[in-house]
C-alpha cells in the first residue's frame, strides 16, 4: 500500500451505489478503495483510473483489456 495522495478520494464519495470506505493501494495509473454497496450491504473493490490518465482513450482501452483479462 503506498502513502494517500491528495488525489484520494473523500470517505462517502458515491460511484452509483458504491459509497468509498478507505483507500486501498494508489499506483501508476489508478487508486484501489474498498467501497460498500448500499443496496446489498456488501464490501467491494472500486479502482479508479487517474483523471490525466482518463483523458487518453488508449490508455482507457489498455485498462478495459486488462480489466478483462483479469476477471477470465
Amino acid at each position: 500500500m503506498t502513502t494517500p495522495d491528495s488525489d484520494e478520494l473523500p470517505v462517502g464519495t458515491m460511484f452509483g451505489r458504491h459509497s468509498v470506505v478507505r483507500l486501498i493501494a494508489s499506483g501508476g495509473m489508478a487508486s484501489v478503495y474498498e467501497a460498500e454497496h448500499l443496496d446489498l450491504q456488501k464490501r467491494v473493490a472500486v479502482k479508479v483510473m487517474r483523471p490525466e490518465l482518463s483523458r487518453d482513450p488508449s490508455l482507457v482501452q489498455f485498462a478495459i483489456a486488462k480489466k478483462r483479462m483479469l476477471a477470465g
